[in-house]
């Protein structure tokens, strides 16, 4: 769920059209050394990417999955993503050094393939950002992914989300017609 944007996060003359997202209180919180992933290269991957590792493992774990036990297998990984702002925050926020972890860890078309790449899949391995329906099309092609026989497993994640002057908007349902 989106919340108003943080005050230290509020550009110096904001728009009302600008208050409202989906903000983390410690966006450098990071178990980095559980998925074998440095410091540094941390500090230089966007929170989405971070979220997308923890969600997949917890969803694994929820299902009764080890996730090291799929390692080599044909899983799949879609995930559902719509913009990101942690290379102009990293920028307002004074990161003078880019690393060279950057490219990949500020990439949200890299997201599926971090999961991917941590935890030794083999299957498809897509981000999809087709703005609101990037949820949506990463479901259809992960049950295209079971169906066609070409995964026995798929991870599904979305942080496609949309907001407005007056919050979060919502997709249409019985209370947002």
């Amino acid at each position: 769920m989106g919340r108003e944007r943080p005050v230290r996060r509020r550009p110096v003359a904001a728009r009302p059209s600008s208050r409202w997202g989906g903000y983390l209180d410690e966006v450098d919180r990071f178990d980095a050394a559980f998925f074998g992933i440095s410091p540094r290269e941390a500090t230089d991957m966007d929170p989405q990417q971070r979220l997308a590792l923890e969600l997949a493992w917890e969803a694994l774990e929820n299902a009764g999955v080890v996730p090291g036990a799929l390692h080599e297998h044909p899983v799949g990984v879609f995930m559902g993503a719509f913009g990101s702002d942690y290379a102009t925050l990293a920028q307002r926020e004074g990161i003078e050094e880019i690393g060279h972890h950057a490219v990949t860890g500020q990439s949200c078309g890299l997201i599926a393939n971090r999961i991917s790449y941590t935890l030794g899949l083999r299957g498809p391995s897509f981000t999809v950002d087709s703005a609101q329906s990037s949820a949506l099309v990463a479901v259809h092609l992960a049950a295209l992914s079971i169906r066609t026989g070409e995964c026995e497993v798929d991870v599904l994640i979305n942080n496609a989300g949309v907001g407005g002057p007056a919050g979060p908007l919502w997709e249409v349902d019985e209370d947002h017609w």
